[in-house]
């Protein structure tokens, strides 16, 4: 039923079928087809029935054969969250006289990443409900999520980089966090749920837990939030019930302890090492919602989350460098390609630290220098869209060496100016180019960045996601056979290798 309802919907994007109120504040009639269908998770209504569509989709799926808790927290789930979906936000809402062009999607979304963002990270994030549920083959769900995850999450980074104009690829914003923390959880979970006992188990399922529960902070909108396009207070309280009740199943029918087996010190220690970001990442983000009663809104600073990741960052990298030297024999080629890959993008990380930020007049026909790179102005120019309905001022500019238009555009149908921002990519730095005003005579104000090593951070990034997929051509094994308790106990597999 979800998904009939979901391509109901997606029919009428494609039709620009503007009787629909959704349809009708996310698509615009003559838009291009791409962001036409985007705008099916352009906004709370319709991601919301995507993303439980997909959930409820997997969750069917991985509970058909099970036993134990799986027989009863897969219907509850299906129903709260289908439920309140279609009861709390519904988008086929009729409006009593048809729009005549509608709003399209929010100027900032209409990117080419955003054609796939959000159903990658949607299926990401449900990927991690067949393992909580007990999966017979949960380890390669776990992997699937973290590939799906990391791609999710790249691409958005990326969109933010270089649509945003603010300078950055990653805010700390509790929509990014969400993602992120269901990230650190299924790595938590690879790294320690080893065998089929109670640790293994508890591990295999805190992942969805984390999902849901961060799903349902950032979007009640108590939290400050960049993407608040996104988020409604009663949605919220959806998530929030559902979350509560994925951790009460998570605690039901556990093995018993004899069955965990020990960890070695290279599993311990990425246990270890990502079990506490995640529990610095969620406490900075919860923290703010607990302590505003008025939901005010507030959010911790960035700086904060990286002086408390950063020790635990570079304990990583030391760890990963001893397992080279020690335990080159024990790792598969996946294990070699994904830690690699983490190397790099910390290594970006750490680069980007050290970026400079400059604001320059540039008259026309002059060179100035800035953050380190030579700017050359050679004029300004107004381009009208006439398909979109956007006028756009655009700097014609040489920037290190190569021509560069970044602009500023305005979209009347939603009352702002929105900035593009130009880049100029080296493989061991990124220069950013925004342009902030321009007058008549053709002189601009820019901010320029440099900012160093941040291209490793999208190489190391394909580089787990090309583990993951290595990762699971490799042919499962099936768990070691564990004695039940009683006839009845149900066998969870969850470290299927």
């Amino acid at each position: 039923m979800l998904w009939v309802l979901a391509v109901r919907l997606l029919a009428a994007f494609w039709r620009s079928d503007l009787t629909y109120a959704y349809v009708a504040g996310h698509s615009r009639r003559g838009g291009s087809l791409g962001y036409r269908l985007a705008g099916l998770w352009g906004g709370m209504e319709g991601s919301l029935l995507l993303f439980v569509a997909i959930v409820v989709s997997l969750g069917a799926v991985a509970a058909r054969h099970r036993d134990g808790a799986a027989r009863w927290i897969m219907p509850v789930l299906a129903t709260v969250l289908a439920g309140g979906a279609l009861w709390l936000a519904s988008p086929f809402d009729r409006l009593d006289v048809p729009a005549i062009e509608g709003f399209g999607l929010v100027p900032i979304l209409e990117h080419p990443a955003m054609l796939v963002h959000p159903p990658l990270l949607y299926l990401g994030l449900a990927c991690t409900l067949p393992a909580y549920l007990g999966s017979p083959v949960a380890r390669r769900w776990l992997t699937a999520s973290m590939g799906l995850l990391t791609l999710a999450m790249l691409l958005g980074a990326y969109w933010s980089y270089v649509e945003q104009g603010w300078g950055g690829y990653w805010a700390w914003d509790p929509v990014e966090n969400a993602s992120l923390t269901t990230w650190m959880a299924t790595l938590v979970a690879l790294h320690g749920a080893r065998g089929v006992g109670r640790r293994d188990v508890l591990l295999t399922r805190l992942p969805f837990v984390v999902a849901i529960a961060g799903a349902a902070v950032a979007r009640s909108g108590v939290a400050s939030s960049v993407h608040s396009f996104a988020e409604a207070g009663h949605i919220g309280l959806l998530l929030g019930l559902a979350a509560i009740v994925a951790a009460a199943g998570a605690v039901v029918r556990l093995p018993p302890r004899r069955q965990s087996r020990s960890l070695d010190s290279w599993a311990a220690t990425g246990t270890v090492l990502s079990g506490a970001s995640l529990a610095i990442v969620a406490l900075l983000t919860v923290t703010p919602v607990l302590a505003s009663s008025q939901g005010d809104g507030a959010r911790i600073a960035g700086t904060y989350f990286a002086r408390l990741l950063a020790p635990l960052a570079a304990a990583a990298v030391i760890a990963l460098l001893l397992m080279a030297v020690r335990a080159r024999r024990r790792v598969p080629v996946a294990g070699w390609v994904a830690h690699v890959g983490m190397v790099i993008v910390l290594a970006g990380v750490a680069g980007s630290a050290f970026d400079r930020e400059e604001r320059i007049v540039v008259e026309a026909a002059a060179t100035r220098a800035a953050a380190g790179v030579s700017i050359t102005n050679h004029g300004v120019s107004v381009v009208a869209d006439e398909e979109s309905g956007t006028t756009a001022v655009v700097a014609d500019l040489t920037v290190a060496g190569e021509r560069r238009s970044p602009s500023l555009v305005a979209h009347p149908g939603r009352g702002g100016v929105l900035a593009e921002t130009s880049l100029v990519s080296r493989p061991w730095r990124d220069v950013q180019v925004a342009l902030l005003s321009a007058d008549d005579h053709g002189r601009v104000m820019l901010v320029v960045r440099s900012k160093p090593l941040v291209p490793l951070i999208w190489v190391g990034a394909t580089l787990v996601m090309l583990a993951a997929a290595l990762s699971l051509r490799r042919r499962p094994v099936p768990p070691p056979a564990v004695p039940m308790a009683t006839p009845s106990e149900p066998a969870f597999a969850t470290a299927a290798r």
